[in-house]
C-alpha cells in the first residue's frame, strides 16, 4: 500500500484494520475466486485501480507512518499520566 500499488486481500484481523480505513479490496472468507475477480476487475480498470492505488498510499501516511505511530502514543501516555 504505501507504494501506491492496489490491495487485494482476505479479511482477518491485521490486515481487516489497514483495510478498513482505505486502500484496498477486502475479501470475505478463503474465497479465491473473488479475489481473482476483484484483481482482474483492477486490471480492466487501471483509473480504479490507480484511485485504489493513491488513496492505500494516504492510508498508510496518515495512518502507520512512525511519525503519526509516535504521536497517538504521546497522546495516550499524556491522557494517562493525566
Amino acid at each position: 500500500m504505501a507504494s501506491g500499488i492496489p490491495v487485494v486481500g482476505f479479511l482477518t484481523h491485521g490486515p481487516a484494520e489497514i483495510a478498513a480505513k482505505g486502500g484496498a479490496i477486502s475479501i470475505e472468507g478463503r474465497d479465491i475466486t473473488k479475489a481473482a475477480e476483484a484483481v482482474a476487475g483492477l486490471l480492466m480498470d487501471p483509473a480504479r485501480a490507480q484511485a485504489l492505488g493513491e488513496e492505500g498510499r494516504r492510508n498508510v501516511r496518515e495512518n502507520f507512518e512512525i511519525r503519526a505511530c509516535v504521536a497517538r502514543l504521546e497522546q495516550i501516555y499524556t491522557r494517562m499520566l493525566a
